[in-house]
């Protein structure tokens, strides 16, 4: 039997069956994983390394000076780095005060998003 291009055109193309139960299940999985990974133990070990001092400092000084356009490290301008993470953790001081939590909060949030756009 053969089929012409006008029975073809006007047939009702195959459709798949959705799964959205598994993806959403394997969504919330891996966010589950990822927010214990990186939520976990966000405070232990203490700011230790220089560098992640400085990272700490800069947006500490932009809390307490109220300057949150000109970066500062030790009362001397830091401008050697995009000022978007310093923002992100100045903010995050500002919602739970400065401590180790909140100085790593806004990079661990941006991992697990980033997590969840690859799962995605």
């Amino acid at each position: 039997m053969s089929t012409t291009l006008r029975e073809l055109a006007v047939a009702e193309p195959l459709r798949e069956p959705r799964r959205t139960g598994g993806r959403a299940a394997g969504l919330l999985i891996v966010t589950l994983v990822a927010l214990a990974l990186y939520l976990g133990r966000l405070g232990f070990p203490a700011i230790y390394d220089d560098s992640d001092g400085m990272y700490a400092e800069v947006p500490r000084e932009m809390v307490a000076t109220g300057d949150w356009v000109t970066p500062h490290a030790n009362g001397v301008r830091y401008l050697e780095k995009p000022p978007l993470l310093y923002w992100l953790t100045a903010a995050s001081y500002e919602a739970f005060g400065t401590n180790e939590v909140a100085a790593r909060l806004p990079v661990a949030l941006a991992s697990v998003a980033t997590i969840l756009l690859a799962f995605l």
